[in-house]
């Protein structure tokens, strides 16, 4: 197997709290070749902080909660409304960490911001 050097990408991520977002991410070389290949693990996990032992929420390649597409090559997932409907409006952390045979890396990490919704329910006349 040729080996595959991976320059983690640093991201910020903004979202309503209860809000729906889908995102999709590319693995690219550090010479940011695109790498056709699909990883055999992958997992985003969003955590209060990067030394925290709990996991907010979790999306894995393994159980289909990310999807990869064989024709663009990119990974996607989505950030469902229940993820952070329960979150308190700050920032919090996440890594997507890969396994490619024997090697694991860091393909993405950044924060996740939780905002205020600015349209609420009366701003669209649900009572």
């Amino acid at each position: 197997m040729k080996e595959i050097v991976i320059k983690p990408v640093e991201v910020h991520i903004k979202i309503p709290r209860g809000r729906t977002l889908s995102l999709k991410i590319q693995s690219r070389t550090e010479k940011n070749e695109i790498i056709k290949e699909k990883v055999d693990e992958m997992y985003i996990t969003f955590k209060k902080s990067e030394y925290s032992k709990k996991i907010l929420f979790q999306k894995r390649l393994d159980n289909n909660t990310i999807k990869f597409n064989e024709t663009d090559f990119y990974y996607r997932f989505v950030i469902e409304s229940t993820d952070t409907e329960n979150l308190d409006y700050t920032t919090y952390h996440f890594d997507v960490d890969i396994k490619r045979g024997n090697n694991r890396d860091t393909l993405v990490y950044g924060s996740l911001e939780v905002t205020e919704k600015i349209t609420s329910q009366e701003d669209r006349g649900v009572k």
